[in-house]
């Protein structure tokens, strides 16, 4: 179990993780707070004079130290995932970081090396007539830089499949978008060997995609927004908004919860009140004594 605090503008959220964690509940505020709270941190966004005024800063603490974003991959994805865009493996494409982990070291095998040096060849003797062009002691020619795995991803085109046929984002289903993201953020964990923290919105979490999430590596910290529950979903992978921040796989939080709340019982009566709102979707109307 890891946990993870986001520190914004004097307030503190702390998310008690292991391989996920939802953010549960209709507190936007919270919500957007953790969500531009790490993606600030990452960007390593300078504070505006108001800023600066208001002592408004974004910090991130992963297991109580400063979260070293040097060694540790952050990725956002969710339902709004658009493959075709993500495919042109711009700087931020998630596709793009995979392929670059699955291409590491490719260098030294020895298909590559003799591309390397047909390439050479190529722009070498072949082109060097056809380009060049001589004026007195000026000389326009090519010339070839150093190929690499980052060269060779650039000559490469993603493409989709289904059925044997290319699709493009408009053929890809809600499910299929969602765990086709999950899996390249697993496939550069298992290559990158790095922590990974990950922004989710996944408004409704099926089955298929729980499955897939808890195929995660111990290596990937998955923050998910969604106000979707169902029985696959132990209770302890929850934070309650509504509640201010309650994270229900912090013993500690739950039990001063349970003692400060109008709602007073045992671990085991709060936690089954609890599925059963949660499955209802009538979380304040059951948790709350009138």
């Amino acid at each position: 179990m890891n946990n993870i605090e986001c520190i914004i503008n004097n307030r503190s959220y702390n998310i008690a993780i292991d391989k996920y964690k939802i953010i549960y509940g209709n507190n936007f505020d919270s919500k957007f707070n953790v969500y531009k709270c790490i993606k600030y941190y990452f960007n390593k966004l300078s504070p505006s004079d108001y800023g600066k005024e208001n002592n408004n800063k974004a910090l991130v603490k992963f297991n109580d130290r400063y979260l070293d974003i040097k060694d540790t991959l952050f990725f956002e994805m969710g339902y709004e995932y658009d493959y075709s865009g993500d495919a042109k493996l711009t700087t931020k494409s998630l596709i793009l970081k995979y392929l670059e982990y699955a291409l590491e070291g490719i260098e030294y095998e020895d298909t590559f090396n003799t591309v390397k040096e047909l390439l050479y060849a190529l722009i070498n003797f072949e082109l060097e007539d056809r380009v060049s062009i001589n004026h007195e002691n000026v000389n326009l020619s090519v010339e070839n830089e150093d190929f690499n795995y980052k060269s060779l991803i650039k000559l490469l085109v993603p493409i989709l499949t289904k059925d044997n046929l290319e699709i493009n984002s408009l053929d890809i289903g809600y499910e299929e978008s969602i765990i086709l993201q999950i899996k390249l953020i697993n496939k550069i964990s298992i290559m990158s060997k790095k922590n990974i923290i990950v922004i989710a919105n996944i408004p409704e979490m099926t089955n298929k995609v729980i499955d897939e999430i808890n195929l995660l590596g111990e290596d990937v910290n998955m923050i998910i927004f969604s106000n979707s529950y169902n029985d696959n979903i132990p209770i302890e992978s929850l934070i309650l908004t509504d509640f201010g921040w309650l994270d229900l796989g912090s013993e500690e939080q739950v039990f001063e919860y349970i003692i400060n709340s109008p709602f007073t019982s045992t671990v085991e009566a709060f936690t089954n009140k609890l599925e059963e709102a949660l499955k209802s979707c009538k979380l304040k109307k059951i948790l709350y004594k009138k």
